[in-house]
């Protein structure tokens, strides 16, 4: 316990707001970071340094709470857990001269050499996801590149039978262009994969369905968008109602950032909802409750080298009047991440940039009163800040991201108990 309050993960708050002040996890070369929390605010981080992956479990207040583990070799680690904290870690790592995808469910993190390889290729893997049900099952989705072509691959961890398929299920067809699959899964195991075609004239959106009740994906691809599409996210509420947030850069026209919902009652897409239009439109992020409430935030510019950062909510199946600008008191916004909770609440973590240095900052967002002032959690630096990662429970938060670049690197994390203003 001397050792987690030497490191800061032990103080009391400094203010009202439930937030301690941030403290060091580790350091070196710091490489992707994750987490998860379980209803009671237990958090369970999971990061690369110089190639070796770790573990933390951040509990409230109890010295069992705080265990590190070494999860072995690997980079690119994914996480994800349902609010009981069962679920499912992945990785990719190099095993006999190819590269692999690895896999280990929670339950197994204590016991040495549960991990699974569940493929292995002499290419590469690109875009590893997670996404976890209520039961913890996992589903695991990539994109697999060899010799040229490019297809997405699945697998599927059973939490009630405790096992992976045997074998993945590609989605589409091969393609000789990259393709970047978006993965969104809800409580009830129903899930989307929704990817770029990958043609030659086009980036139109595809995607394919699991239904949970089937344990199977759709036949075949169906048509998600049409055009040229530079990025996009995706979400699945707890109806299996999907919705897709894009920016379309058709040639000759100002780009514009579209919403489209499928709507699982009608089996059918409902109009397309044009969010912004700028010159440029970036860094979407997008999130979704079970009942289908949304926030989407971007990074638009009109074509200066200056970006701002706006926010816009979809409440009861329809996007709010206007826009809300959500760096008026940052300074300039690097990187930032996203959260919504379950209970109608969202947070954003931003790393900004201003004339006294670098600063990471978190702001809140509750149903029916909008987004709250900025809070500073720490004191400027002058190194860079990358890595921002921000997960919400009912019963706390938690913040993370990295301090400097090379093997020199902080990782920080702060946390805040209890569940926010209501």
């Amino acid at each position: 316990m001397a050792l987690f309050k030497k490191l800061g993960l032990i103080r009391e708050p400094e203010t009202g707001d439930g937030w301690l002040p941030p403290g060091t996890l580790d350091h070196g070369a710091i490489g992707r970071v994750c987490c998860v929390m379980d209803r009671d605010g237990r958090g369970q981080v999971v990061w690369e340094n110089h190639g070796s992956l770790w573990l933390q479990v951040l509990g409230q207040a109890d010295e069992a709470g705080f265990a590190r583990l070494a999860l072995g070799a690997g980079t690119d680690p994914r996480v994800a857990a349902n609010l009981d904290g069962a679920g499912a870690v992945a990785w990719t790592a190099d095993v006999a001269g190819g590269r692999s995808v690895l896999g280990l469910p929670i339950a197994a993190w204590r016991s040495p050499g549960s991990s699974r390889i569940l493929f292995s290729t002499a290419g590469r893997i690109h875009h590893l996801q997670l996404a976890a049900d209520r039961r913890g099952g996992v589903m695991v989705v990539w994109c697999h590149e060899l010799d040229g072509s490019f297809e997405v691959l699945v697998k599927r961890f059973d939490a009630r039978a405790k096992l992976w398929d045997e074998e993945p299920a590609r989605l589409g067809e091969k393609a000789a262009r990259p393709i970047e699959p978006r993965l969104a899964m809800n409580r009830r195991g129903q899930a989307v994969v929704v990817w770029n075609e990958g043609s030659r004239d086009s980036d139109a959106l595809v995607g394919s369905f699991f239904l949970s009740a089937t344990k199977a994906w759709s036949e075949r691809p169906v048509a998600v968008a049409t055009g040229r599409i530079s990025e996009y996210q995706i979400a699945l509420d707890h109806s299996a109602n999907l919705m897709v947030l894009m920016v379309r850069q058709d040639f000759g026209q100002r780009p514009t950032l579209e919403a489209r919902v499928h709507s699982a009652a009608s089996s059918s897409w409902l109009p397309t909802q044009v969010l912004a239009a700028a010159p440029s439109l970036r860094q979407v992020r997008l999130e979704m409750t079970g009942t289908g409430d949304a926030l989407a935030i971007w990074q638009q510019s009109e074509g200066s080298t200056l970006a701002f950062l706006y926010g816009k909510a979809y409440r009861d199946g329809v996007w709010e009047p206007g826009v809300t600008r959500l760096d008026t008191d940052t300074g300039k916004v690097e990187a930032y991440a996203l959260a919504l909770g379950s209970k109608g609440q969202a947070a954003m973590l931003c790393l900004a940039r201003h004339q006294a240095g670098r600063t990471p900052l978190v702001r809140e967002w509750w149903r029916g009163s909008g987004w709250g002032a900025p809070r500073t959690l720490g004191k400027p630096v002058a190194e860079a800040l990358s890595q921002p990662v921000l997960t919400l429970c009912p019963s706390g938060a938690l913040a993370l991201w990295r301090v400097g670049e090379g093997t020199t690197a902080l990782l920080l994390v702060a946390q805040r108990r209890g569940p926010g203003r209501s």
